[in-house]
């Protein structure tokens, strides 16, 4: 049997409203690592009038879902609805659509204030730490979860939603700490985009050779009303690979994959780097070289570079990883009674999938479902690890 979603609206203090799937004419949701997600939910007045005072801005939309009828329903996100579009046909029936980004959207609401409440206020537009650590400060100082933040900008003390915000203290959190210590410059950045600089600088930045731990983040959902920020070394998910000991088998062969798609772009693959020390004049640089992709072809050497205010071979380290080559798989992972989203796969697990005689490691990134006349589509969006 099919997968199951339940949806139910919030008031924008917190109060259940009504609970939506008998009445809702289209649900799209999707989720992404390390990025925001959305949904759009749509309804008909065809056989009923619908309430549209009920839906108010940053009003709440909790979606979950049962792999199957017969397994207990998860909570896949928290929507926040910025967005509404109705429309009516030549029949004279009205569609009313609400949308709007899921829980996500409080790190996109925030800037990285330049002002460190942890130095007695002193400005600050930099910090040194371990990137798991920093992730969680930088959330913890512009959320305003036990700091001297001012209090407009203070979400966990109060915030009016009927939410319960959290980050995770660094004495519970599963340590990331493999690498030396790390300086970035965040002052005045979106909160969001400075959280994924620094994921990426975690998959290259690596002071102590052979220890590179890419390091994620995510709002969690522990409830409807409480939400924790959490990392994640290693990977978001769990590992379903073919070798970890609790695979999970995907393939056309296995009767779950259709329309598989590998795509392998190097249109703008850099493979030297250059950081460039700048302290009110250029004094110094490091080049830093992949010499395995550069000699793949003749003309192959694709350079880029930067300036920085210290680690010069860092930062050039940092360009060759975010221009290298990013293998992308899609295709539609069909529920089987071995392989079912939410069950035996999920958002942010490394599989392995059978593609033309090949196996590729792929990251599921993101999670795209739609559910219309009564049946899901889901199809994920992949990242290939290893060619």
């Amino acid at each position: 049997m099919g997968a199951v979603s339940e949806v139910y609206l919030y008031s924008n203090t917190g109060v259940q409203l009504a609970c939506l799937p008998k009445r809702l004419t289209r649900l799209e949701w999707s989720r992404v690592v390390n990025d925001q997600g959305s949904f759009a939910i749509t309804l008909s007045d065809r056989l009923k009038p619908v309430d549209t005072s009920l839906f108010q801005l940053n009003g709440r939309i909790a979606i979950y879902r049962k792999p199957s009828p017969i397994y207990p329903a998860k909570l896949e996100m928290m929507g926040f609805i910025r967005g509404w579009d109705f429309e009516t046909d030549g029949r004279g029936v009205t569609r009313y659509t609400w949308y709007g980004p899921d829980q996500n959207c409080l790190l996109a609401d925030r800037i990285c204030f330049p002002k460190h409440p942890y130095t007695e206020g002193a400005w600050q537009t930099s910090m040194r730490r371990y990137i798991d650590t920093m992730m969680r400060e930088l959330t913890e100082d512009n959320f305003g979860a036990g700091s001297s933040n001012e209090s407009a900008r203070d979400v966990v003390t109060a915030n009016g939603a009927g939410l319960t915000l959290a980050v995770e203290s660094s004495a519970t959190a599963t340590s990331c700490n493999v690498d030396n210590l790390l300086f970035y410059e965040y002052g005045g950045k979106n909160l969001l985009r400075a959280l994924q600089e620094l994921h990426e600088i975690s998959k290259s930045y690596t002071f102590t050779p052979g220890q590179q731990v890419p390091i994620f983040f995510d709002l969690c959902t522990d409830t409807d009303t409480t939400f924790t920020f959490r990392t994640f070394p290693n990977r978001r998910g769990m590992n379903h690979r073919s070798d970890s000991g609790q695979a999970v088998h995907i393939g056309t062969r296995y009767g779950n994959l259709s329309v598989p798609r590998w795509q392998h772009d190097r249109t703008h693959e850099v493979n030297a780097g250059l950081g460039l020390l700048y302290a009110g004049s250029y004094s110094a640089s490091s080049w830093s070289l992949d010499s395995a992709r550069i000699g793949e072809a003749p003309l192959n050497r694709r350079e880029a570079g930067t300036s920085t205010g210290e680690d010069t071979g860092g930062i050039a380290s940092q360009l060759i990883n975010e221009g290298k080559p990013k293998p992308r798989f899609s295709g539609k992972i069909q529920d089987t009674s071995t392989c079912r989203y939410g069950l035996h796969w999920g958002l942010g697990d490394e599989l392995t999938i059978d593609y033309l005689e090949k196996q590729y490691n792929c990251r599921v990134t993101g999670i795209s479902a739609t559910v219309y006349s009564g049946r899901e589509t889901l199809e994920p969006t992949m990242e290939v690890l290893d060619t």
